[in-house]
C-alpha cells in the first residue's frame, strides 16, 4: 500500500500553517503587496508541513493559478541570511523557469510571516495519486514518462539547481498529454555541478525513503549519486506500484524484490538495479541513464486519451500476498562489506 509522506524530511516542522503563523515572530520587513487584492483564493489543493497550496484566480486577467503559501520558519531564516531579498525556493524556481519539465513560477509575494509562490495551474494529478489510481504503469508508458523526468532533472542540474527531493509526490502528470512537471524546490539548493561535480553534501532535506545508503550510514552524499538513487526508487515505484524500501535497514542491506506477476523486462530490472547500487562509487551516472538499454527499446507514443493507459494497465495496483514475490540478485546486495553501519 502506498503511504504518502513516509519519513519525509522535506516538510517544515509544523503541519498547521494557521497555528504556526500565530506562533512565529514578525519578520523585519513589512508587507509590500496584499495577496487577496491581487488573487481570489479558491480550492485548497493540498497541505503539509511546508504550508498550503490553493487554486486561485488572478484578478487582473482571470487567469487560473496555483498558489503555495510557505511559512518563514527557522530553515527559511538560515537559508536567507545572505540574501533576504528573495526566498531561496523562489530563486531556484526562477533559475530553472525556462525548463519545459518544471512548473512555471509566475510571481511571488513576500509577506511578514510567510511568502506566496504563484505558479501556472494545469489539469494534473501528482504521480503518487496517478500510480495509486492506475496501478503499476505499463513499461512502454513508464519509459516515456521516466525519460522526461530524467531529462528535466539533468537540465536542472546543468542550470545550477539540485532538487534533492525527487519523488512521485513532486511530479505532476498533465492529464491531457501525460507530460510531467517537476514541482516543490523547497528542499533544493544551488550547486555548480560543472565546477564541483564531486562536492560532498552533509545536509539532506529530502524524503527519507528516497535517500541513499551513504546518507543513512555516513551522513553525506554527492549530488548526482543522490539524484540517481532517488530516480531508481521512482522507477521501481512507477513499474511496481510502490517504493522498494520503507526502513533504513532495507535501504542499506536489502535486495530488490520483484513482484513476479508483473513480468518486468530484464532491461528495466537492470536499470533499477544500477541506480540502486549501495556502493555509490559503482552506481550508474546520471548522464548514463538515458543511454541504458531500457530506453533503446521501441518507444510508445503517449496517447492523449486516459482510457489508453487504463486498458493496458494491470487491474490491481498492489501485489497480493497470494502471489509470491521473486527475490533476485541485485547490485544493491553487493558492496555492503565496504560500508560500515553507523551508530
Amino acid at each position: 500500500m502506498k503511504i504518502r509522506n513516509l519519513f519525509s524530511f522535506s516538510s517544515q516542522k509544523s503541519t498547521n500553517t494557521s497555528e504556526s503563523l500565530q506562533n512565529t515572530s514578525p519578520a523585519q520587513k513589512t508587507p509590500k503587496r496584499d495577496l487577496e487584492s491581487e488573487y481570489i483564493l479558491k480550492k485548497l489543493l493540498g497541505k503539509g508541513g511546508f504550508g498550503r497550496v490553493f487554486s486561485a484566480v488572478r484578478i487582473c486577467d482571470g487567469v487560473e493559478v496555483a498558489i503555495k503559501e510557505v511559512l518563514k520558519d527557522i530553515r527559511y531564516q538560515n537559508d536567507n541570511k545572505s540574501k533576504t531579498d528573495i526566498p531561496t525556493e523562489v530563486a531556484l524556481m526562477q533559475q530553472v523557469e525556462d525548463i519545459e519539465g518544471v512548473i512555471k513560477i509566475l510571481d511571488y509575494i513576500d509577506d511578514t510571516e510567510c511568502y506566496y509562490i504563484i505558479m501556472e495551474k494545469i489539469n494534473s494529478k501528482d504521480l503518487f495519486d496517478f500510480i495509486t489510481d492506475q496501478g503499476p504503469l505499463p513499461e512502454n508508458f513508464a519509459r516515456g514518462m521516466f525519460s522526461e523526468i530524467v531529462q528535466t532533472v539533468i537540465q536542472c542540474r546543468d542550470s545550477g539547481v539540485l532538487h534533492r527531493d525527487i519523488k512521485d509526490e513532486n511530479i505532476l502528470v498533465d492529464m491531457k498529454t501525460y507530460n510531467i512537471k517537476l514541482i516543490d524546490f523547497g528542499s533544493g539548493c544551488e550547486h555548480n555541478y560543472h565546477e564541483e561535480p564531486d562536492k560532498v553534501f552533509k545536509e539532506f532535506r529530502g524524503t527519507r525513503v528516497y535517500s541513499p545508503p551513504e546518507w543513512i550510514l555516513a551522513g553525506e552524499y554527492q549530488a548526482d549519486k543522490l539524484t540517481v538513487w532517488s530516480l531508481g526508487i521512482l522507477l521501481y515505484d512507477m513499474l511496481c506500484g510502490d517504493i522498494p524500501f520503507t526502513t533504513d535497514h532495507e535501504i542499506c542491506w536489502s535486495g530488490l524484490v520483484w513482484p513476479s506477476h508483473l513480468s518486468l523486462s530484464l532491461a528495466a530490472r537492470d536499470l533499477i538495479g544500477q541506480c540502486l547500487t549501495a556502493d555509490h562509487r559503482r552506481r550508474i551516472s546520471l548522464d548514463s541513464i538515458l543511454s541504458h538499454d531500457f530506453f533503446n527499446q521501441h518507444q510508445l507514443k503517449l496517447s492523449t486519451s486516459s482510457s489508453s493507459i487504463m486498458s493496458t494497465s494491470p487491474t490491481t495496483s498492489t501485489s497480493t500476498e497470494s502471489s509470491s514475490p521473486m527475490i533476485t540478485d541485485s547490485p544493491l546486495t553487493s558492496g555492503h562489506s565496504l560500508i560500515k553501519m553507523a551508530v
